[in-house]
């Protein structure tokens, strides 16, 4: 049911994680998909996003209210087996997808709902959907007969908005998403990487959980924002074009948006998009972007050949505050082990980091911040 030339968005008004509220935004969605003829009989794999072991009120991960209400309403329409699923960031083990699933909410979700967890960590070489090309992905995103990516609304510091397309990175498993990181510092590129996951994982349905989102510094340490709304669609790049709508991002500022318009796979702007219920306009609840800087100013007047460069240089360092504890989570996550634990705390050799804002997503204290430099930082 991967459809790409899907222009529909349901956009679904869904104040709070009550179950008879969630329940409303999930009809309205089913009444307009046809994601009851699809898992009838099937297995289903829900890819929530579950960054790293935040509590639900972080606005971090993929609500577990939202979560055990689809997983009930797909055993109601004759699903045969429910699991929950992703890969969070740091490593992929049985032993760290229960902290993780304990913390986000999902082992209730689970048992409430009669769905189960997954604990496949074993990865599998996966033909890309154009046929060109494999990479390794967690095998667990083939285990099921329907995939239905649930993401969170969420603004990104390197990706600048986290939806339903960057939701399958997470079918990347654990300590390889680094790598990437470290292979493809380009954001161009990377995300061209994004897009090509998306498409071979692709998912089935996408709903992206907006009721309790993120903006700022964002995946896992900006502010909650409420937006109150279910976004789903059969096509993940329209899904995201609402989303950044919504959300008041400029889609030119989202790169697998961006790259999306180039293959074709969603028109220019939200405009021609094929919204079913709330309106954008009626949805909008602006969020506060993530730092980066803008083609303004002294970058404007710079020749094409160097405003790249420049503005990569000038965009945020992480900065260790003194908040860090040596926990040494930015460490393991840094994909060019440019970080360092020394006297139980965090150091970062700036010289070497390319601004992924690893460290900076998966530091569960919010010990690392993003500051502007001019000229490069001390080590710290």
């Amino acid at each position: 049911m991967y459809d790409l030339k899907d222009r529909r968005v349901v956009v679904t008004r869904c104040i709070g994680y009550g179950d008879e509220v969630l329940d409303r935004a999930l009809d309205r969605i089913f009444s307009v998909f046809p994601i009851a003829k699809a898992v009838k009989g099937k297995s289903v794999l829900i890819k929530a996003n579950l960054l790293t072991a935040h509590a639900p009120e972080k606005a971090a991960t993929t609500h577990p209210a939202a979560v055990a209400a689809l997983a009930r309403r797909l055993y109601a329409e004759g699903a045969s087996s429910v699991v929950i699923g992703d890969s969070p960031g740091g490593i992929f083990t049985k032993a760290a997808l229960d902290v993780v699933y304990k913390a986000t909410g999902m082992i209730e979700a689970a048992t409430e709902s009669g769905a189960t967890l997954n604990y496949l960590t074993e990865e599998a070489d996966i033909e890309f959907r154009n046929g060109k090309k494999t990479m390794r992905l967690a095998a667990y995103v083939r285990s099921a007969d329907v995939v239905i990516s649930f993401a969170k609304l969420k603004t990104h510091t390197y990706a600048r908005m986290t939806a339903a397309v960057k939701n399958l990175y997470g079918a990347v498993a654990g300590l390889e998403k680094a790598k990437y990181h470290a292979k493809i510092p380009d954001r161009a590129k990377f995300a061209k990487l994004l897009c090509d996951i998306c498409d071979t994982v692709a998912p089935d349905f996408s709903i992206i959980d907006g009721v309790l989102g993120m903006e700022g510094q964002g995946p896992g340490t900006g502010d909650p924002k409420w937006a109150n709304c279910l976004i789903a669609a059969q096509n993940p790049y329209c899904a995201d074009l609402a989303a950044a709508a919504i959300i008041g991002m400029p889609a030119e500022r989202v790169p697998t948006i961006v790259e999306g318009i180039r293959r074709g796979y969603s028109p220019a702007s939200a405009d021609d998009l094929k919204i079913k219920g709330l309106s954008l306009e009626k949805a909008a609840v602006r969020f506060m972007p993530p730092p980066y800087m803008r083609d303004s100013g002294l970058l404007s007047l710079l020749p094409g050949s160097l405003k790249a460069p420049v503005a990569r240089f000038m965009e945020p360092f992480p900065i260790v505050s003194e908040k860090c504890v040596g926990c040494g989570e930015c460490a393991r996550a840094c994909p060019k082990h440019t970080i360092r634990i020394q006297n139980k705390k965090a150091v970062i050799d700036h010289s070497a980091c390319i601004k992924c804002y690893c460290c900076h997503e998966m530091c569960r204290l919010k010990a690392i911040d993003l500051k502007k430099r001019l000229i490069m930082p001390k080590k710290g």
